[in-house]
């Protein structure tokens, strides 16, 4: 075999690679900058609204919406009217029960907790 064909084919199969990688690289770019923005709107939003925002996960290695953890405030419930659900747990250390909520938000999982009375 012409030893120039061989030179070539090594250089399309590097090159095809090299494509595949960069394709795979600008795929896992757009999805993070798409976290980003869903974050950081959710956030201000949040904000506009006097809500505490207490921890943020980006779930970057996850599929799924990134977390956003908030304070308990009763505004909450107005303004995630509909669209929560809630769970409950008991917490030992506590020792009572703490309810769950959790609250889709413009690609974003917001979510909190409060101590039943």
């Amino acid at each position: 075999m012409n030893p120039s064909v061989i030179r070539n084919n090594r250089h399309s199969r590097t090159h095809a690679e090299w494509q595949a990688n960069e394709v795979r690289r600008a795929i896992a770019r757009a999805e993070i900058d798409a976290r980003l923005d869903a974050v950081r709107f959710c956030c201000h939003a949040l904000a506009d609204h006097a809500i505490t925002i207490a921890s943020v996960d980006m779930r970057v290695a996850e599929p799924g919406k990134p977390l956003i953890r908030v304070e308990a405030r009763p505004l909450l419930h107005i303004v995630f009217a509909g669209e929560c659900s809630s769970g409950r747990h008991w917490d030992a250390k506590a020792g009572c029960t703490v309810h769950d909520f959790r609250a889709v938000f413009h690609g974003c999982e917001i979510a909190w907790s409060e101590v039943a009375q």
